[in-house]
């Protein structure tokens, strides 16, 4: 076997290096060129909640919305429109809920010399709090969640994780953001919520609806 594979040509001996190599830049270039819109879900989930939150939906940065072709419907359950940030150079989904029921957007987005059309369902339902307790130490922010999914708060806190989920709920799983990086964690784990930090608890009931519920500090 060895006096065989000497003896190749080296015309094929040539030939095979380079074939691999095409094919792993044919694969490189392709997972190059997803985006994130082809990463999403094609059903998105949004709430209605007592401080009539506005959603926003990033597009891939230094894209374009071809205005033309942005299309939406369910006017009645959601107002739908978009806009451009001219600090981050990203244009913007924005869901405004109205009420329970489904919309849908579609549009065609221009991304590194390639157009493609996005079509997604555009799903609205109320917010349901889902948490039984939410501390930080001795700090119980469980009553934070009663009507919204969000709560920011302006001080410095430090101590333990304890969250816990209401009956019919389950906890699926924490996570904490600092800087924009998220890492998971679990109860018990010792966290400091200071400036641009933020503690996420995940939750997810029988019929697999899920809610995030956040606790944050920002500048």
């Amino acid at each position: 076997m060895h006096e065989k594979r000497m003896f190749l040509s080296k015309k094929r001996y040539v030939f095979l290096p380079l074939l691999l190599l095409a094919v792993l830049f044919t694969c490189i270039t392709a997972m190059a060129a997803e985006s994130e819109l082809d990463r999403m879900s094609k059903e998105q989930t949004f709430l209605i909640t007592a401080s009539d939150t506005q959603y926003g939906i990033p597009c891939d940065r230094g894209g374009k919305i071809i205005k033309s072709s942005f299309k939406t419907k369910g006017s009645a359950v959601a107002k739908i429109d978009f806009n451009y940030s001219k600090n981050e150079k990203t244009y913007y989904i924005n869901i405004q809920p109205k009420k329970p029921g489904k919309a849908l957007v579609s549009f065609k987005y221009k991304w590194k010399g390639n157009t493609k059309k996005y079509t997604f369902i555009i799903k609205i339902r109320k917010y349901v709090n889902p948490v039984k307790a939410f501390k930080i130490g001795s700090e119980n922010y469980a009553a934070a969640f009663k009507k919204d999914f969000k709560k920011y708060i302006n001080k410095k806190i430090s101590g333990k994780v304890n969250v816990k989920a209401k009956k019919g709920w389950t906890l699926t799983s924490l996570s904490f953001s600092s800087g924009g990086d998220y890492k998971d964690i679990k109860n018990g784990t010792k966290v400091t919520l200071k400036k641009n930090t933020m503690l996420l608890a995940h939750f997810a009931d029988k019929n697999d609806n899920v809610v995030t519920v956040q606790l944050a500090r920002w500048e």
